[in-house]
């Protein structure tokens, strides 16, 4: 029995290491997001080059944002198939999507032959799978949308300086004008 509860200690020490690099990670991410949060209420103060430093600023952040999710998805996916290896122990089977496709049955028999202990170790390990699998298909998600808004910005930036040339271009011809106002005024001048 002593050999038992060191193994279960190991096992929670584990978890908790396990969890700790998630924390981590997760915690990274959340400041990354807490920045392109303030980049974007920036932005919407801002004009002409000033908004294509907050545009171009923001793409960096969903760049650096996409990576941590990257790393959150791959530790997700790997707790899950702690998970899952310990779930298969149980008789758990899975279809193609890592959906769980057995577990009433699995309950069935585990409460005909199995303890309460190990309906609420079953219990909690279906939870833990199903929160790394939602996490995973989570940050892969946010991953998507977040290419999507890169894409976005970048129309933005081509928008935002063909606006800027048109200007360019306006105060030009604007001065031109002016130019040929003040040449015609001086040549009538000097015709009098």
């Amino acid at each position: 029995k002593n050999k038992e509860e060191i193994i279960e200690t190991e096992k929670a020490m584990q978890k908790l290491v396990d969890s700790a690099d998630l924390t981590q990670l997760t915690a990274k991410y959340e400041r990354l997001n807490d920045e392109l949060s303030l980049s974007e209420t920036k932005m919407e103060r801002a004009h002409g080059k000033n908004k294509l430093k907050y545009i171009r600023e923001q793409m960096d952040l969903l760049k650096r944002v996409n990576a941590e999710q990257k790393k959150i998805a791959k530790e997700n996916k790997s707790e899950a198939g702690k998970s899952k290896m310990q779930l298969s122990e149980f008789g758990v089977k899975f279809n193609e999507n890592g959906d769980i496709t057995n577990l009433e049955s699995v309950l069935k028999r585990v409460k005909k032959s199995g303890s309460l202990e190990d309906m609420e170790k079953l219990n909690e390990l279906v939870e833990e799978y199903n929160s790394y699998m939602k996490d995973m298909r989570d940050a892969n998600q946010s991953i998507e949308d977040n290419k999507n808004k890169i894409e976005d910005l970048k129309d933005s930036v081509i928008q935002l300086n063909k606006e800027l040339d048109d200007m360019k271009i306006q105060a030009w011809a604007t001065e031109f004008d002016n130019d040929i106002k003040q040449i015609e005024f001086r040549k009538q001048e000097l015709d009098r």
